[in-house]
């Protein structure tokens, strides 16, 4: 386990030696981050901002505080402005879709998702849910593809066998959510089912 209330001290330390040094202010509000003071956070993303505009990752994690923190409209315009600092940012695509699927907007989910997957977010996650935001636009083969490579890019994902079996049982193909459910693994005890 990681000692984030030691980490915010040593963060602080930096700040009373260097207040001018973001980096300290930007990992400080990711150890707030973690012990769920989201307002502490958001006020040390906040400060690394002013102290450095163009850095993409403090919108990045002040997005994100804003999120757990129920403030999806300056959320979604940070994830915006760290995707204009770093149009590469896999991760902000990514975060940005599931945003975007939480409020609806389930087309600009699914851009956000396959940007995250062509930047090479190597992870079954953008898979997964770009396959759920394609399952909501009733298209169960592009969904059922996602989520079959979610299952390949991360083998033993509940979510991914999970729902590959339910989409193929909605398909009409029994057999093959069958076999999908005995691939479910629990916890690495073996098969779900026998």
């Amino acid at each position: 386990m990681k000692d984030y209330t030691g980490a915010i001290e040593d963060y602080t330390s930096a700040i009373h030696i260097d207040p001018k040094y973001y980096r300290a202010y930007y990992n400080r509000g990711f150890a707030k981050w973690k012990l769920n003071d989201f307002d502490g956070a958001i006020d040390d993303f906040d400060k690394a901002i002013s102290l450095d505009p163009k850095g993409a990752n403090s919108f990045f994690g002040r997005g994100l505080a804003k999120i757990l923190f129920g403030q999806l409209n300056d959320a979604e315009q940070d994830l915006n402005k760290a995707i204009e600092l770093n149009p590469n940012f896999s991760t902000a695509y990514s975060c940005r879709g599931h945003l975007k699927m939480g409020i609806g907007d389930i087309d600009g989910a699914i851009q956000d998702f396959t940007t995250a997957i062509r930047l090479g977010d190597t992870g079954s996650d953008s898979f997964i849910f770009r396959g759920f935001a394609k399952l909501n636009k009733h298209n169960q083969k592009g969904a059922l593809q996602d989520l079959t490579t979610a299952l390949e890019v991360k083998q033993k994902s509940i979510e991914g066998c999970l729902n590959t079996a339910l989409t193929k049982a909605a398909d009409g193909d029994q057999g093959g959510a069958i076999r999908d459910f005995k691939n479910i693994r629990w916890q690495g005890i073996g098969p779900l089912y026998e």
